[in-house]
């Protein structure tokens, strides 16, 4: 289904919520809202499989739909893994459950319905967290990063997309203003920008670039490193040594 939320004036009022009616819409958005969207979980599958060990989990955390698995299915073939996708949406795991049918692969697909910050996670080689840390609280982030990193296996990654600041305030002004140009030519008007905007407003609490790598960093993460750009999103990859 289109997009079409926020075409109306106050529709921004309410702060933003993964509920039913977003839930409905939610793939149309997110592939017209974040950059080159099916890139980034196609490269996330890409490094997942070079770093996924056997009887290891990949943690796919916020999962949303469940895309990711679909991605993971087609690069890892005839190679069984193991995925667990989990979101704290109850809509968007039924929604995730009933993709998973169509997974291509030899992959065994779990969905889980949790508060990511709550999960005492099994041993992994891999998590993937795309465009999900921007919503949590910022003193939870670091606290989830350590229970990530803890149940890593040596060797292992972590996946991490996010849209960001930039240190200097003008270009992070400039890239806005051409992530809002992208959305317009995605089919959004400025009526439904403006209200999303609204929406979003201390729901999704970006970092800057180099906060993150920090953060990441300081919970032993080396090396981390961006591995896609495009304006103020970001995606990293952060190593267990």
């Amino acid at each position: 289904m289109k997009d079409e939320i926020f075409n109306r004036h106050g529709a921004g009022k309410a702060p933003f919520e993964f509920n039913a009616h977003v839930v409905e819409v939610f793939d149309d958005m997110v592939s017209r809202s974040v950059p080159f969207y099916k890139e980034v979980l196609r490269m996330s599958a890409e490094l997942a499989h070079e770093f996924y060990q056997e009887g290891t989990q990949i943690y796919d955390l916020g999962c949303s739909t469940g895309t990711l698995a679909w991605h993971l299915g087609k690069e890892f073939g005839d190679t069984p893994f193991t995925y667990v996708g989990i979101d704290n949406s109850a809509d968007m795991i039924a929604r995730a459950k009933t993709g998973s049918a169509r997974m291509r692969g030899t992959g065994f697909c779990q969905f889980e319905c949790a508060d990511i910050t709550a999960v005492d996670f099994s041993p992994a080689s891999v998590f993937v967290s795309n465009y999900t840390f921007q919503f949590l609280r910022p003193l939870a982030r670091q606290a989830l990063l350590r229970k990530i990193y803890a149940a890593l296996k040596p060797n292992g990654c972590l996946i991490l997309s996010e849209k960001c600041l930039e240190d200097s305030a003008d270009i992070s002004r400039v890239f806005a203003d051409r992530y809002h140009a992208l959305k317009e030519r995605n089919g959004y008007s400025k009526l439904e920008i403006a209200e999303k905007r609204d929406a979003l407003e201390n729901v999704l609490i970006p970092f800057r670039v180099s906060e993150n790598i920090a953060m990441l960093q300081e919970t032993g993460f080396t090396p981390a490193s961006i591995f896609f750009k495009c304006y103020n999103f970001v995606s990293l990859l952060a190593l267990k040594s």
